[in-house]
Parts: structure tokens; C-alpha cells; sequence
């Protein structure tokens, strides 16, 4: 299940907004979504922070703080890149620069029923498209079963019986081994060191017999390691560069 979250500090915008969702929803049996109203920014990021396995539709009201409302949107993706942003605003979308924030639709207020459901098409579109082409990794745990994608982990960490799983914006701890994530991780996924298992593509360099990431973590590469994980490394950096210099 999906969430669509409706960010608006104007209560009647807020709530007419929320009704035309629904009842476009409520026209396709088949969905199941949940509809979340937030009247402070902070709010709608906190929720975005606590729910990190969660893609969502976040309907994002530009009209108080343009500025402001566009650096809240920049951090929802870096928490959730898999989320859809829809911009909203009392404006022409020429004059926002919105484009610098990656988003699937801008609507101007107040929005007709038929570009809300444009909108939210196009929105539901992308979230199947990634869902398809982008695999999860399953953490099971007391609190219950989570889908982190596998582009957002950095690292593995290794603690007794326990793994501890590590994005940018926070980690997800359960009983396992590094051999059972074998299973569902790829071969972007190398083993560094005995605590460590690291994610080559998100490293931002490897030096001093580290890897570096972009939040400033370092995790050190063993000597029994190291050889195997720098050619894997440059072989990734090489394919990199090539797939850019052809798109």
C-alpha cells in the first residue's frame, strides 16, 4: 500500500484537496491508499523520516515559502527517493523554479478534479514502473516486515548475531548473517571486511584502504579483502563512466 500525503497550511485548501483524492480513489475499487493531511511542514518531514520504507504521493503546497517548500521536497527524495512529488501553488509553474526539484506534476491552485486525477495517474504510473525495476531488501524483525530498496542501503554492519542495515537517514537492525543477505542483495553488495558489507555504488571513494560515503562515514577494507574489493570497485567506476559518455 501506498500513502498520499497532503502537505497545505490552509485547512479548507487542505481539506478540498483531501476530498477530491478521495473520491477519485474512492472510483477505483482496486487501490488501496491512505490518505495523511499535514498542516506544518515539519510534520509531513518527520512522518517522511519515521516511514523510510514507505513510497508515497506527496502533494506539496509552494504557496507560503516557495524556497522553503522546495528544500522540504530535496529532503523527502534524499529520504525517499522512490516518492512522487506533486507541487501545488497559487502560480503560474513558470514562475516557481520548481525544476530544480525533480517532480512528476505541478498543479496551480485551486487544481479541477480532472488535473488532481492527471496528477495522481501519473504519479501511481511511476511508482509501478520502479516498483518493477527496482529490488528490495526484506527486513524482518519484532516490529514487523520492511522493504528498503536496495539503492538506498550504504552498508551492512555486523554485530554479534545481530545486522545492522544503514541508509543515509538511518539504520534497521535484525538477527542474521551476512551469508543469508547474499540471497536478496546483488553484486553491487561486497563483503570488505569481517564486520562489513558495503554498497560500491554508494561509496563516494575508497582511500586509505577505506570507503568513503557521502554522510562522511568511513569503513575500513581488511587485507584479505582488499585486492578483490578495489578491482570490483574500479571495474564499477569504469562501467560508470562509460554509460554516461553514451547517454
Amino acid at each position: 500500500m501506498w500513502n498520499i500525503l497532503i502537505y497545505n497550511s490552509d485547512t479548507e485548501e487542505r481539506e478540498a484537496l483531501a476530498n477530491q483524492v478521495q473520491q477519485i480513489l474512492s472510483a477505483r475499487e482496486t487501490l488501496s491508499m491512505s490518505i495523511l493531511s499535514f498542516c506544518k511542514a515539519e510534520s509531513l518531514r518527520n512522518h517522511v523520516m519515521r516511514c523510510l520504507s514507505e513510497a508515497a504521493i506527496v502533494f506539496l503546497d509552494l504557496s507560503p515559502d516557495k524556497k522553503s517548500g522546495l528544500q522540504l521536497g530535496k529532503k523527502i527524495l534524499e529520504a525517499q527517493p522512490n516518492t512522487q512529488l506533486i507541487f501545488l501553488s497559487a502560480y503560474d509553474e513558470g514562475h516557481w523554479d520548481v525544476y530544480e526539484v525533480e517532480h512528476v506534476y505541478a498543479l496551480r491552485k485551486p487544481a479541477a478534479e480532472e488535473y488532481v486525477k492527471q496528477a495522481l495517474d501519473r504519479a501511481m504510473q511511476r511508482l509501478w514502473e520502479k516498483r518493477r525495476t527496482e529490488p528490495d531488501f526484506v527486513v524482518k524483525s519484532k516490529r514487523g516486515i520492511q522493504r528498503i530498496p536496495l539503492n538506498r542501503i550504504l552498508y551492512f554492519e555486523k554485530e554479534k548475531r545481530k545486522i545492522h542495515l544503514h541508509t543515509l537517514v538511518g539504520k534497521h537492525s535484525f538477527y542474521g548473517k551476512f551469508s543469508d543477505i547474499i540471497d536478496q542483495a546483488d553484486r553491487r553488495f561486497l563483503r570488505c571486511h569481517s564486520g562489513y558489507m558495503v554498497n560500491i555504488t554508494q561509496a563516494q571513494e575508497l582511500l586509505d584502504r577505506q570507503f568513503v560515503f557521502e554522510n562522511g562515514v568511513t569503513i575500513p577494507i581488511s587485507r584479505t579483502y582488499y585486492t578483490e574489493v578495489r578491482q570490483a570497485y574500479l571495474k564499477y567506476l569504469s562501467e560508470r563512466t562509460e554509460k554516461m559518455r553514451r547517454s
